[in-house]
């Protein structure tokens, strides 16, 4: 499936995943596959799941500008999504960037039973974060590593931040044979 995971603050959200692609038939495609798109200067869209229904989700977006109010097109894409026959693949998304406020705020929802959700942090010192991750990979620490880490200070500076979401990603990919070590990442920042 793949693994992607997000991290934001006030300031800035950082999305990272891997390379790999995989098929309905769990083949892989391709593992150097750029799975976090910036289809404007504030937002970026990233996600795991079958490459064949991601693809035709993806050219139903169509172009989104800059001024658009990119957190309500991701929720009535995600209505239009569960609500289609493209609800059979499986597949994860997230839009994350600068909202029409010019708040960093990030948007999760998948084809496999995680409903569409928001985050925004609201204080400087605040973190939100997200993993995306296939249907079939469960039992993941990725969450308490994250948060051990940011109660040790140590996502104090962007710099550490890319940093952690490479070592979570070479870490699912020593757990996970859908993901690979290969990264991609994006940011938008405030």
């Amino acid at each position: 499936m793949s693994f992607v995971s997000i991290i934001a603050t006030v300031n800035y959200v950082s999305v990272m995943s891997d390379g790999r692609i995989t098929g309905d038939d769990n083949g892989i495609l391709d593992e150097k596959h750029q799975k976090v798109l910036r289809l404007n200067e504030n937002l970026i869209i990233a996600y795991t799941g079958r490459i064949e229904g991601i693809n035709i989700f993806l050219h139903g977006l169509g172009e989104i500008k800059k001024d658009d109010d990119w957190t309500q097109i991701a929720s009535d894409s995600y209505e239009k999504l569960i609500n289609s026959p493209l609800k059979r693949h499986k597949m994860a998304f997230v839009f994350a960037g600068k909202n029409q406020h010019g708040e960093i705020e990030f948007c999760t929802f998948s084809t496999f039973g995680h409903p569409f959700s928001t985050m925004k942090s609201v204080e400087n010192n605040e973190f939100c974060h997200a993993i995306l991750v296939g249907p079939y990979t469960r039992g993941l620490d990725t969450e308490d590593i994250i948060r051990k880490a940011i109660t040790e200070g140590k996502c104090s500076r962007l710099e550490q931040v890319i940093e952690l979401q490479k070592q979570l990603n070479d870490y699912v990919a020593t757990l996970d044979s859908t993901v690979n070590t290969v990264k991609f990442h994006g940011i938008v920042v405030r």
